[in-house]
């Protein structure tokens, strides 16, 4: 078990050293390589596209959701009219039903007819 073990050290010594020495070989080749420069107008045109976005309004970006709120809040308005419509024109026809019932008592003031 030991002697597995230690071939598997080894191993994974050897691993990291060949490892250790392949990235200094990279950065070695990197040496007396200019740096990279970016083209000269990328800048402009990075902030160019930020503007660009800024200018974007709010309308703009959420249209269709402002669209679909606005179609709700008119379906619910107009329900609710409807709804109310109803009650009073119910209320009112329920009132003159009412009244008749009572008519006697309103105008003779005798309750016990």
């Amino acid at each position: 078990m030991t002697s597995e073990g230690n071939k598997k050290s080894k191993s994974l010594n050897i691993y990291r050293m060949q490892k250790d020495q392949w990235i200094n070989n990279v950065f070695n080749s990197m040496q007396g390589s200019d740096r990279a420069k970016p083209n000269d107008e990328l800048f402009a045109s990075i902030l160019n596209a930020i503007d660009e976005k800024n200018n974007y309004s709010f309308y703009q970006q959420n249209k269709r959701w402002i669209m679909v709120a606005a179609s709700f809040l008119i379906i619910i308005n107009t329900s609710a009219l409807i709804f109310r419509t109803k009650v009073e024109n119910h209320s009112r026809f329920q009132a003159k039903n009412d009244l008749g019932k009572y008519q006697n008592v309103v105008t003779s003031y005798n309750i016990y007819e």
